[in-house]
């Protein structure tokens, strides 16, 4: 996901260091990959923010899984 200009804009001047941090994201569709989920489009924008900002982040889609 590519951010807008704005985003870009108030990610270059922010004045935090996020280095170092790890986010998760738990994508709870119903569809297994590769199908598409609107959930997945809502977490592009925050994940790429966050990668701008140097936090490591990982997506998990637990139907994907066997999880017991």
């Amino acid at each position: 996901m590519k951010l807008n200009e704005r985003q870009q804009e108030l990610c270059s001047s922010s004045q935090w260091d996020f280095s170092g941090l790890m986010a998760h994201f738990l994508n709870c569709t119903l569809k297994k990959s590769p199908d598409g989920s609107h959930t997945k489009g809502l977490i592009a924008i925050s994940r790429a923010i966050m990668e701008e900002n140097g936090v490591s982040v990982e997506l998990l889609r637990p139907v994907d899984s066997n999880i017991v």
